[in-house]
């Protein structure tokens, strides 16, 4: 099983429209995908989704909360068959290694929530 966890008392929060924001918990901008293809610093971490677009990962020695503003996409990525999960500090970049693709979600920190731009 992949290094996820969603508590079954909670959705995970659930979003209609389309977000074109390149903002910490939004859309992650291609440049921090070139960079973390290319860097190796990636902290192997497990997922745990909350409500109201609330992640957090957890590594061996931390726990970091976190947000995104779509964490269904997340966790319809690790649904599928995973390989690494990966938190990438200064990229704010997590990738999931799913069994047909990597996917990547720029993270906000806690409290950093912020609108949705069409």
């Amino acid at each position: 099983m992949a290094n996820y966890e969603n508590r079954a008392d909670d959705e995970p929060q659930i979003r209609t429209e389309r977000c074109s924001a390149f903002l910490p918990g939004h859309k992650a901008h291609w440049i921090q995908i070139r960079k973390a293809l290319r860097d190796d610093a990636g902290i192997p971490v497990t997922v745990r989704l909350e409500v109201d677009g609330k992640v957090r990962l957890f590594d061996a020695v931390e726990e970091r909360h976190c947000w995104h503003h779509d964490t269904a996409d997340i966790a319809e990525a690790l649904a599928l068959p995973c390989g690494d999960i990966n938190w990438y500090e200064q990229l704010r970049l997590l990738t999931i290694e799913t069994i047909a693709d990597q996917r990547f979600f720029t993270l906000g920190l806690a409290g950093e929530a912020s609108e949705c731009r069409a």
